[in-house]
Order: structure tokens, then C-alpha cells, then sequence
């Protein structure tokens, strides 16, 4: 039995996990913003922690996704703050 491959097999599957809940959580944040503002369509169910839960995904990966930069998940929670103020008040 080979312990590394199997270590190596299990890290695949995260990162793999990791890329597709990035995926998911974007796709959120571009729902929230494009369409109708309302928090609970937010994977988190609130601005806060769907951004911090994007940086924390997108640290962890050891391949950054091209399709997506650490920036553009801080401009997502602006705008994403934005708008929430905006329809609160």
C-alpha cells in the first residue's frame, strides 16, 4: 500500500472541492449583484462571510484559479456591501 499516493490522491479531491465551491460561491456573489440583492441566495447567507470564506478557499489552493484573482473576491464584497446598504437603507 503506497501512503503517499494516497495522500496525494486525497489532496487532489480537496483542492478539486475547493475549485468547485469557489466556483459556487462566485456564482453567488454575480447572482446577488446582477439580479435581485437578497442575502439569503448567498451560499454564507451573509456578505461577510461569503467573502471570507472565498479568500479562505482561494488561499488554500495550491494552483490560483485563473478565472478568478484574490482582487476580484475583494471587489465582490464591495460591491456586495454596496448593495446591501443600499437596500437596507
Amino acid at each position: 500500500m503506497d501512503n503517499d499516493n494516497d495522500n496525494d490522491n486525497d489532496n487532489d479531491n480537496d483542492n478539486d472541492y475547493n475549485y468547485m465551491l469557489l466556483s459556487r460561491l462566485q456564482m453567488d456573489c454575480e447572482y446577488f449583484i446582477n439580479t435581485t440583492q437578497y442575502i439569503n441566495h448567498l451560499w454564507a447567507g451573509n456578505v461577510k462571510d461569503q467573502i471570507f470564506e472565498m479568500k479562505k478557499l482561494w488561499l488554500q489552493l495550491n494552483k490560483k484559479p485563473q478565472w478568478l484573482t484574490f482582487q476580484q473576491i475583494i471587489d465582490y464584497g464591495k460591491k456586495m456591501n454596496k448593495l446591501t446598504v443600499n437596500t437596507n437603507g
